[in-house]
């Protein structure tokens, strides 16, 4: 029986290099490639047509949310399993939306990565459990429901004003104008039902965002 064919794209080294140790263990896997940002990802996928992609979502460029559409429309029958830290429903969302077929965090255990390549090789979709789990405590906490209904844009702006990036900066990074983001904080506020600035950076630095 033919290996599956994998490209590993992650912008850190040492992921790479673990991904492949994993997944080379496994006699029905083989990973054929790999890449550390997005343009490089896309050009291999059209080249190489691999089964599977292990696309980490936080990749340098267009990220990997966008780098997932393009290679879903031009390389179709390449399947897309996105991986990230990020364990909030939005990004599962968003990526599957352009046509992954599965999401894994960084702390899954090898056994379920190894999983969902199998079930999304074989057209199947796949959750990790701590995703499974989070969308499931949502259901149950009111707090977590608020913080897990957050939008992509908005854990985007959120990881900003972690890094203590000010109005200015954000407004370069994200390409609106200063209003542009003011506007979204105050939105982002609202969502979240705090008062001021000071309370919003204490919600995001005290919770899982």
């Amino acid at each position: 029986m033919d290996k599956i064919k994998i490209l590993v794209a992650d912008d850190h080294t040492l992921i790479r290099q673990a991904w492949k140790l994993i997944i080379n263990a496994d006699k029905r896997l083989k990973v054929i490639l790999e890449s550390g940002n997005c343009e490089a990802t896309i050009r291999l996928a059209k080249e190489h047509e691999p089964d599977i992609i292990l696309m980490d979502i936080n990749m340098p460029g267009i990220g990997g949310i966008e780098a997932t559409r393009l290679i879903t429309n031009s390389t179709p029958t390449t399947k897309i399993i996105g991986v990230s830290s990020h364990v909030q429903p939005a990004f599962a969302k968003q990526i599957m939306k352009m046509g992954a077929l599965g999401y894994v965090t960084k702390s899954s255990t090898k056994e379920e990565l190894i999983d969902a390549i199998l079930t999304v090789h074989n057209n199947g979709k796949y959750i990790c459990e701590e995703m499974k789990n989070n969308i499931a405590d949502e259901i149950f906490d009111d707090s977590k429901q608020i913080i897990n209904s957050l939008t992509y844009s908005e854990i985007e702006l959120i990881n900003l004003l972690k890094q203590g990036y000010t109005a200015k900066d954000i407004a370069k990074q994200l390409s609106i104008s200063e209003s542009g983001v003011e506007a979204r904080r105050a939105r982002l506020m609202q969502k979240l039902k705090v008062k001021n600035k000071v309370a919003l950076l204490h919600l995001i630095n005290h919770n899982s965002i």
